[in-house]
Parts: structure tokens; sequence; C-alpha cells
């Protein structure tokens, strides 16, 4: 019989291409999406048909702050037959008040920095919530992060915290130092922790070769190609437009720093060179405006939110990919994940003093506004050098982000005892 693996949570569609991993491994498995789970981090948005429906399933309990709304029986009923269970979110803590305990608890962000503290706590952070109540009701919940009903409150952030306690493997990639580490250190967790990320990115479905298949069955891929086909340097950026009033320090992203580096770069740049990227983030308004007043803002082309299935294809016919370049050091993250399973280079910042050796992909290092000058200067004139950086990171990436990690993932499933 096969084994049957539960996945609970579905953040920018990570364990969807975990899911569809361990059945391509003969496990039984079925992913949960939660009822705060963003559109467009949906199975339809990571995938070209619906063969994920007969063993997808949407809940409608999961909610931060919302506990009391499912039973500990509703709980048992669902997850009780399962043999390993991997959550991320709030599944610790939904797990934790029916008495379960969850195998492998993968992370995304804030559910291990944010969801086990008492942030609403601190003083500016209370009143500011407190004086939500005197908004109109539509304005009172506008993020799954930001608690409405003051009950739920405190008994979420206890059973998050316990439930990550109890966890009995966690796995992220992590510099030891960084704020993920640092948010489990202070939970207290003594069990086993992992360093690999579960694979963001299904290879079989995206890769350089197999994307080419589906531009005609994308809407988005005539758009694409058009600029494309008008420049000599395209560069490619969907990371969230988080750099001016963003207030949580985590999401910087460093947007500002590519458009300001790009201004001076085309200023002595004999072609064309564009950017495509997305109306996606907080102060996403902030860097339209600032391009304007760069004057660049003819030469950045502005995409609506996409599903990953469409950024694949837009980046897999771009030259480079440019991610987070904040002054904090990043090693992993989607938009890594996603240049490397397409064999383009990504240039973000990444100091490889904090990580082991083993964790260290071919990138373009880069955080600050003449860095990115400087290095789209270098490698937009030496275009075979990028693609051999696109080509090293994508061998990195197949060993190191999907074959082993998933292996690991498999050996632990074998392990457990019935």
């Amino acid at each position: 019989m096969k084994r049957k693996i539960a996945l609970l949570g579905n953040m920018n569609n990570n364990l969807f291409n975990m899911c569809r991993f361990l059945r391509d491994r003969g496990f039984d498995a079925v992913l949960y999406i939660l009822p705060y789970d963003s559109t467009h981090f949906l199975p339809e948005a990571d995938s070209y048909d619906d063969s994920y429906k007969s063993y997808v399933k949407t809940i409608s309990w999961g909610n931060p702050y919302e506990m009391e709304q499912v039973s500990v029986d509703e709980i048992r009923k669902e997850l009780g037959e399962y043999h390993f269970i991997i959550g991320c979110g709030t599944a610790p803590a939904y797990l934790a008040k029916a008495g379960m305990t969850l195998d492998l608890f993968t992370p995304y962000g804030s559910d291990l920095y944010h969801y086990p503290f008492f942030n609403l706590l601190k003083p500016k952070k209370f009143i500011s919530y407190f004086s939500s109540f005197f908004k109109k009701n539509s304005e009172i919940q506008q993020s799954v992060s930001r608690s409405a009903n003051w009950k739920g409150y405190i008994p979420f952030v206890l059973h998050q915290r316990k439930g990550i306690r109890q966890t009995r493997n966690a796995a992220f990639l992590s510099s030891g130092q960084d704020i993920y580490a640092v948010a489990l250190r202070k939970l207290g967790f003594r069990n086993t922790y992992f360093r690999f990320s579960v694979p963001m990115i299904y290879t079989p479905q995206y890769n350089s070769e197999s994307i080419a298949k589906y531009y005609q069955r994308s809407p988005w891929f005539e758009k694409f190609n058009d600029i494309r086909k008008s420049t000599d340097f395209l560069i490619f950026s969907n990371c969230r437009h988080c750099w001016k009033y963003e207030e949580d320090p985590a999401s910087y992203k460093g947007n500002d720093r590519l458009f300001k580096g790009f201004s001076e770069f085309i200023k002595k740049y004999q072609g064309k060179a564009s950017i495509i990227t997305f109306a996606y983030g907080s102060d996403f308004p902030e860097s339209k405006k600032l391009c304007e007043e760069l004057g660049i803002a003819d030469k950045v082309h502005w995409f609506p939110v996409l599903p990953r299935k469409e950024l694949l294809v837009g980046m897999s016919l771009a030259d480079l990919v440019v991610g987070n370049l904040s002054d904090s050091s990043w090693s992993t993250y989607g938009v890594v994940y996603e240049s490397m399973s397409v064999s383009k280079p990504v240039m973000h910042h990444r100091n490889d003093s904090l990580y082991p050796k083993e964790t260290l992909y071919p990138m373009i290092n880069a955080y600050s506004s003449d860095m990115v000058a400087n290095a789209l200067a270098h490698y937009s004139v030496n275009k075979d050098k990028l693609k051999q950086i696109g080509a090293e990171a994508h061998r990195w990436f197949t060993e190191e982000s999907i074959d082993k990690p998933v292996q690991q993932i498999v050996d632990l499933i074998n392990n457990k005892k019935s």
C-alpha cells in the first residue's frame, strides 16, 4: 500500500511542487490549500493542465487567528490517516490544537519569524492594531498576517509556537545568522534541522527545453516576445517592489538600486536595453515614479501580477534575471530558483562568507546602484559568460535543490515508523 502524505499550505506553490515530486516517486501525496493561500499561488497558476485536481483539496479552515472555526475532531478526521505530514504557514498551529505533530516544517518566512511571536503587543503595533477597529470592516484585515480578532490572536500565537517546537523536523536554507535561524533559536527548537529547502520548481515542467512547448499556450508570450525582439539586452525582474515605504525590514528588495544602476548603464551602452517587471508589491507605484524621474520609463515594461507559468515564459526569453538587491544577504528564494530552472543567470546580493561552500552556486553579486551599473556594463557585452553562469547554476540547482532535498524527504518518510 502506498504511504499517504499530506502537505498543508501552498505559499509560493512550494508544496504543490513537492507534492508532484512525491507522487512521481510512488507516494499517495495530497496537497491541502488553505483559505488564505493567494490566488497566484494556487496549482492552476503553476500548471498547464488540470490533472492536479485529483490530489488537491481545499479546506475551509487554516487562517491565522481563526482557530476557533474548526474543532479538534475535524482536524483529526481530515488528517489522522496520513503517515507523514509536511506543512508551512499555519500548519504547526492547527496540528498543535489537535494534539498532532508536524513531521516536517518548511517555512516560507513570516510563518517562522512573525506568526509565533507577540508582535502586536509592542506599543506601536498595538496602537495601529487598535485603531483598525474604527475603520470600515473591509479595511480591517488587508492581509492574513494581521489579526482582526483579538480573541483569536493569543491562542493562535501560542499554538504556532508550540507546533513549531514540537515539529519533528524543520528544513530551510540559512546562513545561521539570518532572521529565520534567529527565530528558530528564540523558539527553543530542539529537534532536527536540515539545511535544505523544498524544491520550489517542478523541473519536469520548467526547464530551458520544455518551457518553449508552452509558448503558444501562453496569452502573454507575444507581449514578452515583442519586447525580446526589439531589445539587445533584456533584464527580467519579478521581485516584489518593496523598497520605500515597506515596514518589514525582511521584505526590503532594493528595487530602486536596479533602476538607478540601469539609468547609469544605458548612458554608455551602445545597444538597446529594456527591463520587464511587474506591478507587484506595496511600492510598485513608487518604482514607476522613480523610472519617470530617472528618464528610463520608456525602457521599463510593466506587466500585471502573473502566475508562475507565465513568469517563467517571460523569464526564459531574458538575458539576465535580477533578484533582491537589498543590504541583507539571501542565499535562495523563489526568483533565484525560477531563474536557475530555465538556466538564466541571476544577479542579487549574497555574502558568500555566510554560507557553506556546497550551497554556493554561480551568480552575479550586487547590492548597490553602482554595482548594478558595473555588472550590466560588463555582462551586456559578454553574453557568452552570462549563458555559462546560467548553465552552471542550472546544474547546481538540479543536484542540490531538486535531487538531494527530494531524496532527503523521501528518506524521512520511509524511515518514519508507522
